[in-house]
């Protein structure tokens, strides 16, 4: 008999033996399922999985000769104790498949101590999905969010245990069989770190602290939400808080005092309620009360009304309508059209701002349009005339956004509602800068502005803007400069004029009433950043546009196929039907990540929001403890919804244990729930949005990205992009960063079907999944970790498009030199027809303005005296413009411009 075989025969013998030692159930060895006795109940255990390895064996298995469903289940049978629970199980069956697989992938034949964090890494980011309806589908895909600690507590020693079972058969698997404990744990540090990109501490993930990455294309839909709520709601946010600032005097003036009944009455009247059918308020004289209404009024507008007269001149219409009073013709469709908007808007902003902005009027002077500041104003004072006073808002709009999943406060609607537009600014500055939680303390006096004297975009952008504070982890907290973008800055400006800050007191948040610490601390900053992110969650769960939409759409769809119509239901049918062409609907339905964000969202939102509860709040305050009485079928006062999320979330093994425990263990138990209850789930918090803002910057001119990105991230500097990856020298980190976007632009290529994309690259993915058999989005979400991991080497983004460079066309790329890409040296001319290049439309008009040169140099009398190769070249950008643009537009009106210029040089 063969040797390998003989080998493999006696290792089946004895597995049999060790299966069938675990209960009383019957398992056959070579069964695709095995069940267990766990606790009171049953768990099954999948094996399909392991066929993933033996369609694609790697030398591991070829040196073998032995089955890999036969390796993976001896490993199992020895990593499992005698009464193994149902998480313990499927943590090892998890890590074995995913070891292997990575093994595979990597071309690994042993494992030494030089691979370990890249497989621990691998294991954190990734996960086992099953398709339950066909169990031979099991796919490795990457998980949005990584493991917590609860999920990985057994790395530091499972590849040593597994070398060792695997010796004990003769096989040899890894060098790393004398690793201690200690040096598996340093390892496993050195993979939180990068898969962290060097944001979370070992200890602090350990913690229970915050590992969640939310990632761009889920994040980036709550930033909008953020900022549009802010800019709608900001200027009635900051009348209503100044009104409540001199609620003394205004009381006063009717001959009141600071009160517990007058101050529900000044909030009530600030919001059209009718307080005199109060009850706590019905011996106050009415004239007073008539009085008071009237003079809180007048406040209120006189306050708000030059506020919203400044927001309508800077809306993108005003500009517009300005620049054409001032000569600008907003039709051409060149760069400086563009450029003179942009720095038309700018002018307006610092003219209408009580800063002070050095040589404004030598800017005025030197913009391309004729204009100057007098001329300006007055146009913007004739403008303004135009806004109306406002009404006052209304009780029922401030109360639909101060509601939480589990709590709410009625009584103080209006100063919730101040905060959460505050919170919501906040969390705006945080994703725009992408700056640590620490580091947001910073006073006015830190802020300052000076020219521009940046060539590329000084025009554009006649002022810098910079913050000088402290970097407390990486410098120690030494105070550096660092750049922020206009949009920034001026969120910045707005969210002073809440609090109105002292020259050393915190910019975007008032001071702290614990006496003890510095407001501009880390601590304080810190602590206001982390509950600012996440306070307009439940918020951005029921009011965000597109989401409605989504309902929207589904309703008509619900009503188009119905008959007959109630007459209610055919004016509804009617009035939606008005929608199913408009810009929101078609944003919607182009947009089909957009389905399963809300999806997701939703279905986590119960969790997310009883995980964000404060621990008073009588829905949390002992719900173990009620939990546990319902589990003893005991009388109970646990919240039902409370009840659901704990009955759907813990795993039996947990329930068992929580029945059985004493209050202390409880109490231990409890601090285990956020892994099991939260760790899946998407969630805003400081070091996400560090982590999108990193993607963002590789994203910024990328369609699928969304306007929110591209209209805030499209001027971050070099000098920006530098300060962020300062001190993240570590290889992994960088690969972690290249690997996240480079699988975030395949998927959302594939989910979008490839429309609105075009070149090399976009054509190298059609054939891709043409050509591949593909049954399922987790199959191809594998496939696309892949590529991303073994075979992009970079990922650079331009304005015209991106540069994925990989291991097997690097060479073939319009920018190589001596066989390799330089992406650095990237320009439309090489980009456009390069293999490695994909672009969208978004990018459309940054390749028209390109154009210009190429097509007027071609269409120039003089043509035949310029030098043949900066012909050939401009003949070269046209006709790969002409190609890519009539794939993203086929009837833009630009496509004429080329033919036409490519026809002057055949004539």
């Amino acid at each position: 008999m063969n040797k390998s075989i003989m080998k493999e025969y006696n290792i089946i013998n004895e597995l049999n033996s060790k299966l069938c030692s675990f209960n009383d159930t019957k398992n056959d060895l070579h069964a695709d399922e095995w069940n267990f006795i766990v606790g009171s109940s049953e768990f099954t255990l999948y094996h399909s999985g392991n066929m993933l390895l033996l369609g694609n064996q790697g030398d591991f298995f070829n040196e073998l000769n032995i089955s890999p469903d036969i390796i993976v289940k001896l490993i199992l049978l020895n990593l499992f104790p005698k009464c193994p629970t149902s998480s313990t199980i499927r943590e090892h069956s998890d890590f074995t498949l995913i070891l292997f697989t990575y093994m595979q992938r990597h071309g690994i034949v042993k494992v030494s101590q030089n691979d370990l964090v890249d497989i621990f890494s691998y294991f954190i980011m990734h996960k086992v999905v099953r398709n339950m309806t066909d169990k031979s589908d099991v796919q490795i895909v990457r998980r949005l969010t990584p493991r917590s600690w609860a999920n990985c507590y057994f790395l530091p020693t499972i590849i040593q245990r597994i070398t060792h079972i695997l010796h004990m058969y003769d096989i040899e698997f890894s060098s790393v069989s004398s690793m201690t404990e200690s040096k598996g744990k340093k390892h496993l540090k050195d993979a939180i770190k990068s898969v962290s990109i060097g944001e979370l501490t070992y200890n602090d993930w350990k913690s229970g602290k915050s590992f969640n990455n939310l990632t761009l294309d889920y994040g980036r839909h709550y930033v909008e939400f953020l900022q549009d709520f802010y800019n709608e709601n900001y200027p009635i946010a900051l009348a209503l808080n100044y009104v409540d600032s001199i609620r003394e005097d205004i009381l006063s003036r009717a001959g009141y005092k600071v009160h517990k009944n007058t101050v529900p009455m000044i909030y009530g009247l600030l919001t059209q309620v009718n307080v005199r059918e109060n009850p706590h308020l019905k011996t106050f004289d009415r004239k007073k009360i008539d009085f008071l209404e009237k003079e809180i009024k007048q406040e209120y507008i006189r306050f708000i009304h030059p506020i919203l007269k400044r927001n309508f001149i800077l809306k993108d219409a005003s500009v517009r309508e300005i620049a054409q009073q001032i000569g600008i013709d907003t039709k051409n469709e060149r760069y400086h059209h563009n450029a003179d908007i942009e720095r038309l808007r700018n002018i307006l902003y610092f003219l209408t701002d009580d800063e002070d902005y050095p040589e404004l009027s030598n800017v005025v002077k030197n913009s391309n349009f004729d204009t100057s500041i007098q001329e300006l104003e007055e146009i913007i004072a004739r403008m303004s005339a135009r806004v109306p006073a406002p009404e006052l808002p209304t009780s029922s709009y401030i109360k639909q956004f101060v509601g939480e999943y589990f709590e709410r406060n009625s009584s103080r609607d209006v100063l919730n509602f101040i905060r959460k537009v505050q919170k919501a600014g906040q969390t705006c500055i945080m994703a725009f800068t992408g700056w640590r939680r620490s580091e947001f303390g910073f006073p006015v006096s830190s802020i300052s502005s000076k020219l521009n004297h940046d060539v590329l975009d000084q025009y554009a952008l006649p002022y810098r803007h910079n913050i000088h504070w402290h970097i407390f982890k990486t410098q120690r907290g030494t105070s550096l400069d660092r750049e922020i973008t206009q949009r920034t800055y001026e969120l910045i400006r707005s969210m002073t004029n809440f609090h109105c800050p002292l020259e050393h007191e915190p910019a975007i948040y008032s001071e702290t009433y614990n006496i003890k610490q510095d407001p501009t601390s880390k601590n304080v900053s810190s602590n206001k950043m982390a509950d600012a992110c996440n306070a307009n969650w439940y918020n951005f769960a029921q009011h965000y546009k597109p989401f409605k939409v989504l309902n929207e759409i589904s309703l008509f769809n619900e009503l188009r196929n119905k008959v007959p119509l109630s007459e209610s239901e055919a004016i509804l049918f009617k009035s939606l039907s008005a929608h199913q062409h408009s810009e929101e609907w078609s944003y919607v339905i182009n947009n089909p990540l957009l389905s399963e964000v809300k999806k997701r969202i939703e279905e986590e939102l119960p969790v997310v929001s009883f995980m964000q509860t404060r621990t008073d709040i009588s829905v949390k305050k002992g719900a173990l403890e009620q939990y546990q009485r319902y589990l003893q079928n005991k009388k109970h006062h646990l919240d039902v919804r409370v009840l659901k999320i704990y009955e759907e979330h813990l795993p039996s093994a947990i329930k068992d244990r929580i029945a059985q425990s004493s209050i202390k263990e409880l109490r231990e138990i409890n601090k285990e729930l956020t892994h099991f209850l939260y760790s899946e789930c998407l969630y805003p918090t400081p070091h996400a949005f560090r982590h999108m803002w990193a993607e963002a910057v590789f994203r910024r001119f990328d369609g699928d990205a969304g306007w929110m990105i591209r209209s805030n991230f499209k001027h971050i500097s070099e000098s920006m992009w530098v300060a962020y990856i300062a001190n993240k020298t570590d290889v992994n980190i960088h690969q972690q960063l290249k690997v996240n976007i480079a699988s975030s632009l395949m998927k959302n290529w594939l989910r979008n079907k490839g429309v609105k994309t075009s070149g090399k690259y976009h054509t190298f993915l059609k054939r891709l999944f043409k050509n591949t058999s593909i049954t399922s989005f987790q199959a191809a979400d594998s496939l696309i970790d892949k590529i991303s991991e073994t075979d992009v080497i970079s990922v650079k983004a331009n304005p015209w498009g991106y540069c994925i460079n990989r291991f097997t066309t690097t060479s073939f790329a319009k920018c190589a030199e001596d066989g390799e890409a330089k992406p650095r040296n990237a320009k439309p001319d090489l980009c456009l027809g390069c293999i490695n290049f994909m672009t969208d439309k978004t990018n459309v008009d940054y390749i028209i303005e390109q154009s210009w040169q190429h097509i007027d140099l071609l269409r120039s009398d003089y043509v035949r005296d310029i030098p043949k190769p900066l012909v050939d070249t401009s003949i070269s950008f046209v006709s790969n413009a002409k190609k890519r643009i009539s794939e993203l537009s086929p009837n833009h009106k630009i496509l004429e411009e080329y033919n036409q210029a490519l026809q002057t040089q055949i004539t």
